[in-house]
């Protein structure tokens, strides 16, 4: 299956986000796919960043929904 996007939160009971988001760029099919780690904390928005997804803090709810309608209006401009 083709995906456009994953949000996750970091605090899942199996896999947490940042392992999700790690396991997600070791493969070749969706290493370039847009994950968007939505949780708190400043440590794991550095090692979202760090492993190239992108943060978005629950604090702000409204990021989340500005990030994605940005990361959709820039898609659609390179195709």
């Amino acid at each position: 299956e083709d995906y456009d996007l994953v949000i996750t939160d970091h605090n899942m009971p199996i896999v947490k986000g940042l392992q999700a988001l790690q396991k997600i760029r070791s493969t070749e099919k969706t290493k370039d796919l847009p994950v968007i780690v939505f949780s708190g904390g400043e440590w794991i928005k550095n090692a979202v960043e760090e492993s190239g997804g992108i943060y978005c803090d629950k604090s702000d709810p409204d990021l989340l929904f500005t990030t994605v309608t940005k990361l959709f209006k820039s898609e659609n401009k390179s195709t």
